[in-house]
């Protein structure tokens, strides 16, 4: 039994589903990769729970010899979504040959709002996650500014990611692409702490089973006053300043 099922025998039978099949060129051959969700088929209280995520499974076939052949596969990669439903799945192109499976998964309760992105990508015969990024943390809907005794004030922190080519020799060495992402905004762990600045940018690059921090920048964004003369290659409201740079050359 996976760590991630109730541990029950009505949870013994599971319902499967199909969420996403995709076939592309990849170098001399072609590729399908196939998305799988499944979750309890006769649990008792219908397995639609805020906390009951379907295990996600992912398998690539790649056509050989005329015919199809399975090369990587895992029923249980791990678990993503909520109330039953699996997460958001697509298909990305994580180098100029290789594709993986991007997972899109949020949660809110009582107003509090946060999302991630997941990736699994084939590795040998198994399929992984290998990354994986909280890409928005808000308040947004816990905020009422008519309430007087509402502790809360609006807080927001989003990033965005793109993969990129930083260094070209790792490229041809791996065949992967790196991540950069880019966060702005702010946010705070709890009542008992102040909001903290989520302004950074950081690299993550393959290192054969995972994506691993490369390197990451910290910046303070400060708002210029009226009238002050901008320079050249300064933003019109604001200038950015490395506070932390990283350890990668």
């Amino acid at each position: 039994m996976h760590a991630g099922w109730p541990c029950s025998n009505e949870d013994s039978i599971v319902s499967v589903a199909v969420i996403l099949v995709a076939q592309v060129p990849e170098g001399d051959t072609t590729r399908v990769y196939l998305a799988t969700s499944a979750k309890p088929a006769q649990d008792p209280m219908g397995y639609d729970c805020h906390a009951c995520a379907p295990a996600i499974g992912a398998a690539v076939f790649v056509w050989r010899d005329d015919h199809w052949g399975l090369e990587s596969e895992n029923p249980a990669v791990g678990f993503y979504g909520g109330w039953g439903e699996p997460s958001n799945v697509n298909l990305v192109q994580v180098g100029p040959q290789k594709h993986g499976l991007l997972l899109s998964s949020d949660d809110e309760g009582q107003g509090f709002s946060s999302s991630w992105k997941s990736l699994l990508i084939p590795l040998g015969k198994t399929v992984s996650e290998v990354w994986t990024i909280e890409d928005e943390n808000d308040n947004l809907g816990a905020v009422d500014p008519t309430d007087k005794l509402n502790p809360e004030m609006p807080y927001r922190a989003s990033a965005a990611f793109r993969f990129d080519v930083f260094d070209e020799k790792h490229l041809a060495d791996t065949g992967y692409y790196d991540i950069e992402v880019i966060s702005r905004g702010k946010d705070k762990e709890d009542y008992g702490h102040p909001f903290k600045s989520e302004n950074w940018t950081e690299i993550y690059r393959f290192g054969g089973i995972k994506y691993q921090l490369l390197q990451r920048k910290s910046f303070v964004e400060v708002t210029k006053a009226k009238g002050a003369r901008r320079g050249r290659h300064e933003h019109a409201n604001s200038r950015f300043t490395s506070s932390a740079p990283g350890s990668a050359p």
